[in-house]
């Protein structure tokens, strides 16, 4: 990765960071949390970019439990569930532990309907076949 770009994605890593710093001074505690999964998610967009796995899980498990607390009237309860569940998938997978992304795949396709051309499936459905090569390719290589 180019310098600058790595310098860019460090100096926006540092800034969300200082949100929670001030985050408590936000007296709405619903608002507290929807900023708190914003910020996760941006922390865990930038370490998936920087290839830091490690941190990439980590963000999103805080988002995924952070947004879990969120009201269930909350339009960002169900985005951000979901966006940490897709997150967690992918990074679990490159992580080559597929237990952990098997779980979170499974919660992801409670909600597949039988409208799988809808785009907001794709992502779900290439994830499940993506484990399912990488499964087949451990449990061939033993």
């Amino acid at each position: 990765m180019h310098s600058c770009i790595l310098g860019l994605l460090e100096e926006s890593k540092k800034t969300v960071l200082d949100v929670f710093n001030f985050v408590y001074k936000v007296k709405d505690k619903d608002q507290q949390r929807n900023i708190k999964v914003n910020s996760y998610n941006i922390l865990g967009s930038i370490s998936d970019e920087l290839d830091d796995i490690a941190s990439c899980i980590y963000y999103n498990r805080k988002m995924f439990s952070e947004a879990k607390l969120m009201d269930n009237k909350d339009s960002h309860k169900i985005y951000g569930m979901q966006n940490a569940r897709r997150n967690l998938t992918r990074a679990y997978i490159l992580n080559q532990q597929f237990k952990e992304a098997e779980y979170y795949l499974k919660i992801q396709e409670k909600y597949i309907t039988k409208d799988t051309t809808n785009s907001i499936w794709r992502p779900i459905i290439t994830a499940r076949h993506s484990l399912n090569l990488q499964i087949n390719k451990t449990t061939n290589s033993i």
